[in-house]
């Protein structure tokens, strides 16, 4: 599958790490991708660097690891969003009406917004080694690109469950909340697994 990182810090940088070396095509947006994200490709020699909209146009799928403050500016001006599948891995900490990703819902009409990958850390992103295989909760309303997102969560290590529509990514950023607090005495050497008897 072609997919596109918007934003390669921490937490776009791992799961396009993880996708590349599971033999999707990675590209990393940049607003200069002459200059930066070297040092991200030398750990991911299979993926490039292209501008934000040549990331859009060569993506069936991309991830959106950008922090929310600076989404609306990112995504403002660029073409062509409207039917992209967009895996929101964002967190947003406060007080709104509706979820982060309800919110990028609202903002490209068209969109299949899914949300997943907000509920643990990055370092566990790719490929997690805990004693139990963690559970990725996945929440969207277009049910192909729920799927999609699934199957790519088992493909880096993770149980996917099917944590329903888009409305219940709320309840997923209440649990990423959960997951920092956690972090205070656990650590961030931890995830959550759903079991069932």
């Amino acid at each position: 599958m072609n997919v596109g990182i918007l934003g390669s810090g921490k937490v776009g940088g791992a799961i396009g790490k993880g996708l590349a070396r599971r033999g999707h095509t990675v590209v990393f947006a940049s607003r200069d991708p002459l200059g930066s994200k070297q040092e991200l490709l030398s750990q991911v020699p299979a993926a490039r660097v292209q501008t934000l909209q040549e990331t859009v146009d060569a993506s069936d799928l991309l991830v959106v690891a950008i922090p929310w403050n600076a989404l609306p500016d990112v995504l403002s001006g660029l073409r062509g969003l409207e039917g992209k599948i967009l895996l929101d891995a964002t967190n947003r900490f406060g007080n709104f009406e509706k979820s982060a990703a309800e919110d990028l819902a609202a903002l490209i009409p068209g969109a299949k917004v899914v949300k997943a990958f907000n509920t643990l850390g990055y370092e566990h992103m790719d490929g997690p080694q805990f004693i139990e295989k963690p559970s990725m909760l996945v929440a969207g309303d277009d049910l192909q690109a729920k799927r999609i997102v699934m199957q790519l969560s088992e493909e880096l290590g993770f149980e996917a469950i099917d944590a329903g529509p888009l409305s219940s990514a709320a309840a997923l950023e209440l649990l990423a909340r959960t997951w920092v607090g956690l972090t205070r005495t656990l650590g961030r050497n931890f995830a959550f697994r759903v079991l069932r008897k």
